[in-house]
């Protein structure tokens, strides 16, 4: 899985912040309105993103929480059954 990293989202809206300043230059107006919706998607994508990279860290943490109630459970009933076998073994030997 790859993301999206810090530097070349601000390398990406740097150089259309370059180009928009430009635009006095003699840019035509709907080049003016494509770079402005370019930045403006690429921060709405941006956005969503590290939103849900909050979201897969809450996950993982539930999941790393839930993981070690499971393990505990599990270990809790490993010595139980351990227990019953032994109580059954004394009584099986008793008759």
């Amino acid at each position: 899985m790859q993301g999206i990293t810090l530097f070349e989202y601000k390398s990406l809206l740097e150089s259309l912040k370059k180009l928009s300043q430009y635009e006095i230059s003699g840019v035509s107006e709907d080049q003016v309105e494509t770079v402005i919706e370019k930045e403006l998607k690429l921060k709405e994508i941006y956005a969503e993103y590290v939103v849900s990279l909050e979201q897969v860290s809450e996950n993982i943490k539930q999941f790393e929480k839930h993981k070690h109630s499971i393990r505990r459970f599990i270990k809790k009933n490993r010595q139980y059954l351990k227990e019953s076998k032994k109580i059954i073994q004394v009584a099986a030997t008793i008759e």
